[in-house]
C-alpha cells in the first residue's frame, strides 16, 4: 500500500519518477526552537527527503542535514495555513495539504548524516511530525531557479538573490564557498541548458 500512495503523491506533486518509498518515521517535538537531531542513512536508491507535521496543524519547521560539521541541504518547510486541525498520524494526508508545514530536498551527500529539525512555531508547546526518504532521481535542471521549466533572465535573479544571501544553494562549483567562480559555473551550467 506504500508504493501506491507514494506513486498517488508523486502524480500530485508532478514527480514521476518516484516509485516507491520507505515509511514515514515520526519524531516528537517541544516548544519554538526546540531542535530534533536524527540519524538517517542516505543512498542512490532513496535520495529524496520529505518532512511533514501531523496530528494539529499550526507547527512549523526548518531542516537541515549534516555530514559531520558541514551543511550538505537545508530548507524550511511550508508556513501552515491553519492552525488546531487535526489529522491523526496521516503522514501522506498532511504532507499534500497545506495546513501542515511540509517540505522536501532532494539530497546530494550520501551515506551516515544528521537530520535537524528545528521547530519554527509550535502553538502548543509539543507535538508529532514525521520524515522519509522516497525513490527517486535528483537530476533536475538545477539552472533553473525559479522553477518554471525555462531558462530565463529569472533564474539568474534568483541565483543572485541566493548568492547575496549567503544560501550554499548558489555554491554552483561545490568549494563550500561563494566566490565569482559559483557565478561562472552557474554561467556555463545555464548556457548548456537543460535537458
Amino acid at each position: 500500500m506504500q508504493t501506491t500512495k507514494a506513486i498517488a503523491l508523486a502524480a500530485t506533486l508532478g514527480l514521476a519518477t518516484i516509485a516507491n518509498a520507505q515509511a514515514w518515521t515520526p519524531f516528537q517535538f517541544g516548544d519554538t526552537g526546540d531542535v530534533v537531531a536524527i540519524d538517517i542513512f542516505v543512498d542512490d536508491t532513496f535520495p529524496q527527503l520529505q518532512v511533514t507535521d501531523a496530528f494539529l496543524s499550526g507547527d512549523w519547521f526548518s531542516v537541515r542535514v549534516l555530514d559531520g560539521s558541514t551543511v550538505v541541504a537545508e530548507f524550511d518547510c511550508s508556513q501552515p495555513t491553519s492552525q488546531g486541525d487535526s489529522i491523526g498520524g496521516d503522514y501522506d494526508g498532511a504532507f499534500a495539504d497545506p495546513r501542515w508545514s511540509s517540505g522536501e530536498e532532494c539530497l546530494t551527500a550520501r551515506g551516515a548524516l544528521v537530520l535537524e529539525i528545528t521547530v519554527l512555531d509550535s502553538p502548543f508547546g509539543a507535538g508529532g511530525a514525521g520524515w522519509r526518504l522516497i525513490e527517486g532521481s535528483c537530476e533536475s535542471c538545477r539552472v533553473d531557479l525559479d522553477e518554471d521549466g525555462s531558462l530565463t533572465i529569472f533564474d539568474f535573479l534568483a541565483f543572485q538573490n541566493l548568492f547575496d544571501a549567503g544560501d550554499l544553494t548558489a555554491d554552483f562549483d561545490g568549494d563550500g564557498a561563494l566566490t565569482i567562480f559559483d557565478f561562472l559555473a552557474f554561467q556555463n551550467e545555464f548556457d548548456l541548458g537543460c535537458e
